[in-house]
Parts: structure tokens; sequence; C-alpha cells
């Protein structure tokens, strides 16, 4: 993690420890677990990269909610029923989304809604929370988009 956003680096490492790491990398790994083995191959090419991707953030998502239930200091925020996305508050100071990142330079698609230009110029995106840091943790494809390397941005 680098010193961006308002939140040093060390800080950073100190929240966003291992034992969370790696609750992020299960999310991912089970998100492409489930698109190449639960999705059909027949299904998977017909879909476009959009399509494709919203799946893939949705069974992350999904894992989230399993990885971080009950985690010490972490607090989940799911509004995705109502059109926005999961939130994952750690220490009441970093909020961390999923996304999909477009390449290494770590820059991200989709339409700007209000819940991301909030997010972005790191307004607590919820009402309560005293957040100094967002944290964007996610994946970019290799060029023949069949594997994937996580990231992260904050």
């Amino acid at each position: 993690m680098s010193e961006s956003r308002g939140i040093p680096e060390q800080e950073g490492q100190r929240i966003i420890h291992e034992g969370h790491r790696k609750r992020f990398r299960n999310c991912y790994r089970e998100a492409w677990r489930r698109w190449n083995e639960e999705m059909p191959a027949k299904v998977r090419k017909d879909l476009c990269a959009r399509s494709r991707a919203t799946i893939i953030y949705d069974f992350a998502a999904n894992q989230a909610l399993i990885e971080f239930d009950g985690a010490d200091g972490v607090t989940i925020v799911d509004p995705r029923d109502n059109g926005g996305y999961l939130s994952l508050v750690f220490e009441d100071t970093v909020v961390a989304r999923l996304k999909k990142f477009r390449d290494d330079g770590l820059s991200t698609c989709g339409i700007t809604t209000r819940e991301q230009k909030r997010f972005a110029f790191q307004e607590p995106p919820l009402l309560g929370f005293p957040t100094i840091g967002n944290l964007v943790v996610g994946y970019v494809l290799d060029k023949l988009e069949s594997s994937y390397k996580l990231s992260q941005k904050g």
C-alpha cells in the first residue's frame, strides 16, 4: 500500500494486515474458480468483458461476505440491493471496495455515480464513519484475459 489519500503506508499496512490481504485473495480466487468451473464454457464465450467483470464482482463480493464476517475491526456494508456496491470498513478508518482494474496503471472502468464520486473524493460514503482513506482491491487481467493478478490502489 502506498501513501496516498491521507493514509501513511505504515498505518495502512497495520489496518489492512496480512490476514485481511489473505481474505481479499480468497475472494478473487473463489470468484475465478466459480467463473471457470461453474459457468459453462459456452456461456462464458457468449458473454462480453463487461458481463464477465460484473459476474466476477458478484462472486467476489459474495465471498467477501463470508471471508470478512466476524473479522475484528471490519464492518461490512452491503447496499447492493439498492444499486450500491459492497464496502468493507476497516477500523472506522479505511473504506475498501472491490473492482476490476483496466490495466497495470490501475485505472478502473465504470459509469461515474454519486457513490463513486464520494468514494474518490474521500467523502465518507457512510454517515457516521470518520474515514480517512479509500482502498480499491481488484484484479488485472493478462493480455489473453485468461489469468489475473491482484492489485490495490488507495
